[in-house]
């Protein structure tokens, strides 16, 4: 079904535009069997951002996590992953509502967050604190991303990084040392 979703959403078709027949007819599947495993296209596509996003956290090791939080090589790591998905990213990024996208790469975020405050033994965040930064990185990075798009993915991995690394690095790195135990 994901293949379904992503080939027509490549296509140029918005997600609005999708019905549930027409996706599980070219999954060969039924209707009950995508709404028995969704519930909805809505819920596919945020299945396919969330493994993006898992696929593109899965290389960073404790090694990576520990020490500064925002880094350029850590950056760069999850940048580069994302170019290999590049025609998934595009599709989702301009075919569908940002809120499909964000809410996945801020699960992925939050479990990435834990294991630097873990690894690098930060005091945990407050609710408040853990829920904003969530937003500005996913909002960051989603804004980012949609440029990247525009530019048809001419900025390397490594400038991006660079990029991201400077706006978000001295904020990210004074909240979570203030809160070190």
């Amino acid at each position: 079904m994901h293949g379904a979703v992503l080939r027509l959403l490549s296509e140029g078709q918005p997600l609005s535009s999708l019905t549930v027949s027409e996706v599980a007819a070219l999954a060969c599947v039924t209707r009950k069997t995508l709404y028995a495993r969704f519930g909805s296209l809505e819920q596919v596509v945020k299945e396919i951002a969330y493994e993006m996003f898992v696929k593109a956290a899965s290389s960073l090791t404790d090694e990576l996590l520990t020490g500064p939080a925002i880094n350029r090589e850590l950056s760069a790591l999850v940048f580069r992953a994302l170019r290999e998905d590049q025609q998934t990213l595009q599709s989702l990024m301009t075919q569908c509502p940002s809120s499909l996208i964000i809410e996945p790469s801020g699960e992925v975020f939050r479990a990435l967050l834990d294991r630097v405050i873990t690894l690098n033994r930060y005091a945990p965040l407050t609710e408040f604190e853990r829920d904003y930064l969530t937003a500005i990185v996913g909002s960051t990075i989603h804004g980012m991303v949609l440029v990247w798009i525009e530019r048809e993915f001419v900025d390397s991995a490594e400038e991006l990084a660079q990029l991201f690394g400077n706006v978000m690095g001295p904020g990210f790195e004074l909240l979570l040392q203030r809160t070190s135990q």
